[in-house]
């Protein structure tokens, strides 16, 4: 999904051509996010850190010397989102009613539930299939497997969300509200499809507007009056757990600094000194 973008700029380069010039020029663009939200510093360092992987297999079948840019490019750290999404705002977000029968309302609202539980990013939420969810009669046993696709090419690791009343009864919901009962996904289109399609550049297009729909009834019809994102429920979910170890392992994350440093946004609560 980064090549296209890559390939815009960088097609009709040679490979020796490339010099750290190129790459900031470049991370400045992309920086600037355009009128539909797309770009940004983090989208432009996750294309330039493909890139560079592209130029170190470049060096390994000898189609050039020496990578042209590693450790030579150094980036501004974005700072990291602060919004913590309060109990009160979650509660009003997931208040609406459906308009009609069938209307992706409840679809939402499961996904919601399930995203605050698992603390699953959403192209893992989304790719989540029947299959992974293993039962052996026993809720206390075994629970919702998940090999997380940002990792899967890295550390590879596995984890198992063992199974809770409150998660076995949000997944039983989800299943109850699909569209399409039979199809192998826990969230499916009317088609029985998966929203997620790694193959398109904007992978989960689709769900993106309806969740963005379903945010705009919110802020237009109940008290919630500020916007919050994906990334700011998994945020929640980090934010509210006790221990920070267990918001690592529950949210995926190889170094517990970024766990720490991202994603633990609840204000602390400090005694006064008298």
């Amino acid at each position: 999904i980064y090549i296209p973008n890559i390939r815009k700029a960088f097609g009709n380069m040679q490979l020796k051509d490339i010099e750290p010039i190129h790459i900031y020029k470049y991370l400045d663009y992309r920086r600037k996010k355009t009128r539909d939200g797309k770009g940004g510093l983090s989208i432009a360092k996750r294309e330039m850190s493909m890139f560079s992987d592209v130029y170190m297999k470049a060096v390994m079948w000898g189609l050039i010397v020496s990578h042209p840019f590693k450790g030579e490019v150094r980036t501004d750290g974005e700072k990291p989102r602060t919004r913590y999404v309060e109990n009160w705002e979650l509660n009003e977000f997931l208040s609406l009613t459906p308009k009609k029968k069938g209307d992706s309302t409840r679809v939402v609202q499961a996904y919601t539930n399930l995203k605050i539980l698992s603390g699953l990013r959403q192209q893992d939420l989304l790719s989540l299939r029947l299959d992974q969810l293993i039962n052996t009669g026993n809720i206390e046993e075994d629970g919702i497997h998940v090999k997380p696709l940002k990792t899967r090419h890295n550390t590879g690791k596995s984890i198992i969300i063992e199974w809770s009343p409150a998660l076995k009864q949000a997944v039983d919901y989800a299943l109850s509200v699909r569209p399409v009962s039979t199809s192998q996904w826990v969230f499916c289109t009317r088609r029985g499809q998966s929203y997620y399609h790694p193959d398109k550049n904007d992978a989960a297009s689709g769900w993106k507007s309806i969740f963005g729909r379903y945010m705009k009834r919110a802020i237009e019809e109940t008290k919630l009056k500020e916007r919050f994102t994906e990334h700011d429920l998994r945020a929640k979910t980090a934010s509210d757990l006790s221990d920070v170890k267990h918001a690592q392992m529950l949210l995926s994350h190889a170094d517990i600094k970024t766990t720490q440093r991202i994603y633990r946004r609840k204000p602390e609560r400090v005694k006064p000194a008298r």
